[in-house]
């Protein structure tokens, strides 16, 4: 026989919800002719049991305990007679004096109290067995003291020696263990009752039973090996229990098991070898030598069976530690038998899929293992005899076997990074498993193989349309798998991993091939269970409250079973190369916030996933850490598609949008705040910049998420000379469109600059920048943050230091620069005149720059200059005395850029207003020449090559208001 396999993890073909059926139950059914023998017993048997009055009846004959084991048999399927007696406190009280009195006469060695026990050990196991109320049968065990007298009871039996010499002892043994087993196969020990001890119960219990069972299995009385029996299957039930427990008791458990009794595992090592002699003294005490060969056959079977329970599972709960354990005893000189035994009945129908689970398990925590299988041409040849159906394995096992051996063979080449020769010789074999399997695990497991083999070095010959219907086979298809993939592999790590092959050699025909067959939408839907995102609407929503993220409802971790963090890095760089290769099928899927894309992208930037996958076991390509930062660059280079291809405006509209439902600026950037250095910014708020830049409606959300999470030190740590200069310079222009965009967020932009001391360091250090393009940005932020309203002249005034600076940048070398610094000067005069004695000494500069190559640093040198005169006459003498007039005269009359002469004119405009400048303009006969000026100033508009400066500012401005502003300036001049 072989052991209960673990209940198997399900996984449902994806559909537009992405929800995964639930875990089977563990319940036994029944086949319906047996259901039906039952039902006509149960309606005898209740007829006897209603005969009995509880509260009167001694309960003492046979025939009445006959009666309550008839009656609580888990085959009745009729729980009538389980609940009465459950709910009966009379009865309870009674059967435990019982147990207690005949127990006492047992261990007295008296026949008596054999007999008056053994019935009610089958009536307390028949009712644990019907697993009918937890509360009810957990009760009844405190009532019954089991398991601690059950334990108590066989522990004495067994160092009992005259007692066990008694032909009746075996038989109360074996039913004392049949109760132990029917107690670790109940359900409370899976699911605590609340407000009580259960857990700490069934933990102390578990503990206490691998104490004894070394006696039990090797009990020198059991010559027909029957209470061996009853010890291995109670060991496999109560494996069975660890296995589906959810607390740290597993861990535990199997701890102690290896530090404190390895004599347990010992015990199970060595009967995987048949004991010699064990056959002539079997055929002894059985009837015939043909029994007595099937019971050694029947006890390996169960041992190796136990043996794969006690180590093979798919959660690391402990077991890691005893599959370390027995595989250094397997390995060890002295068992080198044992272990040819065990490879020797991989051909064995009856012992194939336990041998496999052991050596599947072993292989995974040994290199040495691997070796040494696969050197050996037998063990080998038996595994692919198994996948050329030459092996008959029983239908209920064939699927696993098959599986497992899938996965065995992968676990041999991740393990020694090569591929055995007999396993590359039938690649051909594997392939046609992939592409025919109507199994889908099975061709999931063989995809690992496959792409293993393939980065290996073995040629994997199959046809494009062959792989990816297998994949589309496999995706849709695939509900449950009976076996855990090896070493933290996912289900769809193989496959992912030949469809990365697959694009990344194709061209466009292949890519578009891949996305039109169905396959590229049914990843992103798996992606979607992985994540347990349960409906489409539901998306990571950030919190502007707080740095937690809404995630409603909570989902639990990620399904690493299913796709790996290694399976998931491949699935986004899979995910990267068709983007690039077919942009314009792909970027409209960024584009609407309950797309199974953007689910999944704004998911994977949660705080809660990644947090999940930081905690994931790492392997010998990355670490967690790695993984992390690698999944959040790549998240991010899927959102910078729209913006670096040619994508219309409603899709670009659409995907604006998009971006703010789901909130990824601030996710952008509280996860770059926690996860990247800062040499790893660049793309995420080069991101951020691009999206700000292009919607004003994130600007609300990029500001209160930096100020309510506290971020304020992170972005100005961007604005220091440690940050790249590309992010420094992104994170500037995200300033400037704040300031440029309203006032409202004037003092969040001045914690952002004010430096620790609040002496505006911060401002200044990155006018002092050693980069161009920072200290351009910079400038355009000052003069952004100062065109609103004064409210920045008071920082101005009191740090003189900012504008001296600011000032000498007008004499940068970089045009940039210089155009910027001029904007800034231009507004530091706008609103009124108390910044005009520090800069008044700009003047000379400014006219200068009306000679610059660049048109806007011209035009924004002319609207300085008028604003200098603006608000009174204190700077009109340097002005005069700089020619000021004179030079904006000239603009307006000669520049070959509308924008300059319109801002020269508008500048004209303004000193009109101070008599000395007015009476220089008059001296100059300004009211003539633009008088001149108006009538030919459409022709003057065209840039001709004689022009002095052919510059285009990019601003197509009318030359009519360039007229308007001359005619409006000759009314005032006259």
């Amino acid at each position: 026989m072989t052991g209960k396999p673990l209940a198997r993890a399900s996984l449902s073909p994806p559909d537009q919800t992405g929800s995964a059926m639930t875990m089977p139950g563990r319940r036994t059914l029944l086949h319906r002719r047996q259901l039906q023998q039952l039902r006509r017993r149960t309606r005898r048997q209740k007829k006897s049991f209603e005969n009995v009055n509880l509260e009167s009846e001694e309960l003492d004959s046979d025939d009445e305990w006959q009666q309550f084991i008839e009656a609580t048999e888990p085959s009745n399927m009729q729980l009538t007679a389980p609940m009465t007696l459950l709910q009966d406190e009379h009865f309870a009280s009674r059967i435990s004096a019982r147990l207690q009195a005949s127990g006492q006469q047992v261990l007295e060695g008296m026949l008596e109290g054999a007999s008056r026990l053994r019935p009610v050990l089958r009536v307390i196991c028949n009712l644990l067995a019907t697993k009918c109320d937890n509360e009810l049968l957990y009760k009844l065990c405190q009532q019954m003291e089991v398991p601690s007298y059950t334990l108590h009871l066989t522990k004495q039996l067994l160092e009992k020696t005259n007692i066990k010499k008694l032909p009746w002892c075996l038989q109360v043994l074996g039913d004392l263990v049949s109760l132990l087993t029917a107690y670790f196969s109940s359900d409370f020990n899976i699911s605590e009752i609340k407000g009580t001890k259960s857990f700490e119960v069934f933990e102390k219990s578990a503990l206490s039973f691998v104490e004894i069972l070394p006696l039990v299995i090797k009990e020198p009385t059991d010559h027909n090996l029957k209470l061996r029996e009853h010890g291995l299957m109670c060991l496999m039930f109560l494996c069975d229990s660890m296995d589906h427990n959810q607390t740290d008791i597993p861990r535990r458990f199997y701890s102690r098991l290896v530090d404190q009794n390895r004599a347990v595992l010992d015990s199970l090592v060595a009967m995987t070898r048949i004991e010699p002699g064990l056959l002539r003294k079997l055929e002894i005490v059985l009837p015939s030598p043909a029994e007595a060969s099937a019971r050694v056959e029947q006890m390996f079977t169960m041992t190796t069976s136990v043996l794969a329970s006690m180590i093979h599972t798919g959660k690391d709960n402990g077991k890691k530690m005893v599959a370390s354990y027995i595989t250094d005893q397997l390995l060890s000189s002295h068992n080198e038998y044992i272990l040819k035994e065990l490879m020797e009945r991989i051909i064995d129908p009856n012992n194939c899929v336990s041998v496999i689970k052991v050596l599947y398990t072993t292989s995974q925590v040994s290199r040495k293992m691997c070796r040494l299988v696969t050197s050996q041409e037998r063990p080998m040849s038996a595994l692919l005899a198994i996948l050329e159906g030459q092996v008959p394995l029983e239908e209920s096992v064939l699927l696993q076997g098959f599986e497992m051996t899938l996965q065995l063979l992968s676990v041999f080449l991740l393990q020694l990074n090569k591929v055995p020769k007999v396993l590359a010789e039938a690649s051909g074999l594997i392939v046609d498993i992939y592409v025919q399997s109507q199994v889908p695990s099975h061709g999931a497991a063989a995809a690992l193989l496959l792409s293993q083999m393939s980065n290996y070095g073995v040629e994997i010959e199959m046809q494009i349309d062959e792989v990816l219907m297998a994949c589309r086979h496999v995706l849709s298809e695939l509900s449950e798998v009976t076996v855990p993939c090896p070493l933290q592999h996912g289900i769809l790590d193989g496959m992912l991993e030949l469809l990365l092959q697959l694009v990344h050699e194709g061209d466009v025909s292949v890519v578009r091939l891949f996305i039109e067959c169905g396959v590229w939408n049914l990843l992103w839907h798996r992606l979607v269970q992985v994540l347990h995102i349960n409906s489409q609407t539901e998306m990571a929503v950030y919190d502007v409250e707080g740095e937690e993220k809404i995630l409603s409802p909570r989902r639990p971790p990620p399904d690493w079973s299913a796709m790996s963090p290694s399976g998931l890095m491949v699935m986004m760089q899979l995910g990267t190369i068709v983007f690039t290769k077919e942009p314009h099928q792909c970027v409209p899927l960024l584009a609407s916030a309950d797309s199974v894309v953007v689910l999944c992208l704004a998911t994977m930037l949660s705080d809660f996933f990644l947090a999940e996958l930081a905690q994931s076991p790492g392997d010998e390509d990355s670490s967690p850490s790695e993984r992390v930062i690698d999944l959040i660059l790549q998240v991010t280079q899927l959102f910078c598609f729209p913006f670096a291809v040619d994508t219309n405006d409603t899709i670009l509209s659409e995907t604006l949008r998009c971006v703010r439902e789901v909130q990824l600026v601030p996710q952008l950037l509280l996860v770059s705040r926690r996860y990247l250095k800062l040499h790893l910014l660049e793309m995420p708020i080069g991101l951020v910049s691009r999206l700000i830049l292009g919607d004003t409606q994130l600007i609300p959300q990029f500001v209160i998420m930096v100020q309510n999470t506290e971020s304020t030190g992170f972005l100005v740590q961007l604005l220091s000379s440690e940050a790249p200069v590309a992010v420094t310079a992104d994170v500037l222009s995200v300033c400037c469109h704040i300031a440029r965009n309203s006032a409202d967020h004037m003092a969040f932009l001045k914690t952002l600059l004010v430096g620790q001391k609040g002496d505006y360091s911060t401002l200044l250090s990155l006018l002092n920048h050693t980069s161009p393009v920072v200290q351009s940005r910079a400038c355009s932020l000052m003069g952004n943050l100062l065109r609103h309203s004064d409210d920045f002249y008071k920082v101005l005034k009191a740090r003189k230091q900012l504008v001296e600076r600011l000032l000498t940048l007008l004499k940068d070398n970089d045009t940039n620069v210089r155009k910027c610094a001029c904007l800034a000067v231009g507004n530091a005069a706008h609103h009124n005149g108390t910044l005009y004695s520090i800069l008044g000494t700009a003047v000379p500069q400014l006219v200068s720059l009306l000679n610059d190559n660049l048109a806007r640093t011209r035009a924004n040198a002319a609207a300085a200059l008028g604003n200098l005169s603006r608000h009174s006459s204190t700077l009109c003498v340097p002005l005069i005395k700089n020619k000021a007039p004179h030079r904006l005269l000239e603009a307006v009359l000669h520049d070959s850029q509308v924008t300059v002469q319109e801002s020269a004119a508008m500048s004209l405009r303004t000193m009109c207003h101070r008599r000395e400048l007015k009476e220089v303009l008059v001296s100059l006969k300004a009211p003539d020449k633009l008088s001149s000026m108006s009538q030919g100033a459409r022709t003057s508009t065209v840039s001709t090559p004689g022009s002095r400066y052919s510059v285009s500012s990019g601003s197509h401005r009318s030359a009519t208001a360039v007229a308007q502003h001359c005619l409006k300036l000759q009314r005032l001049l006259t």
